[in-house]
């Protein structure tokens, strides 16, 4: 990874962090439950970044000290930051969206079960976590695949004659 890339990830870590904290927990139960910085986290473990996606999720409990309260327990984290690359690398190996949607609930699971009482309402929680966990990662694939074809419109490619 080049310095550009891991200062753009950096601040992506920072600006999701706290959205997540700030933003989405000040909502009710149905949009205050959706993990996007988890989501994030799993998407960067699928793709094939698998140190960086570890350690997105490992350093949250850490670095939301500081930005602010994040739901689950902090070793549910460190718990499937290290789940994570042996799940990706065994069983959910393909990258297709079956296999991202497989590897987040998995790793959801183990994260929910970890964290199960710090949460207030934990049946809740868990239900409605995987709901907008779901709906958010199938957004966040769609806005990839999204702006990979814009992307493509605008790049000039000359071919050779």
């Amino acid at each position: 990874m080049n310095v550009v890339s891991t200062v753009i990830v950096a601040l992506l870590f920072l600006v999701s962090l706290f959205f997540q904290t700030t933003i989405v927990q000040a909502f009710d139960i149905p949009l205050g439950a959706t993990p996007i910085h988890l989501a994030i986290g799993f998407l960067l473990l699928h793709r094939g970044r698998i140190e960086l996606g570890s350690a997105w999720i490992a350093i949250t409990p850490i670095i939301a000290i500081w930005v602010g309260h994040i739901p689950g327990a902090w070793w549910a984290y460190i718990l499937i930051a290290i789940t994570g690359p042996i799940l990706v690398k065994r069983i959910f190996a393909k990258r297709s969206l079956l296999a991202l949607m497989g590897l987040s609930w998995s790793l959801y699971l183990i994260f929910m079960i970890a964290s199960y009482s710090t949460f207030a309402e934990p049946v809740t929680m868990t239900w409605i976590g995987f709901i907008m966990l779901t709906i958010s990662l199938i957004f966040i694939a769609y806005l990839e695949r999204y702006v990979q074809r814009f992307s493509k419109r605008f790049i000039l490619v000359r071919r050779k004659h």
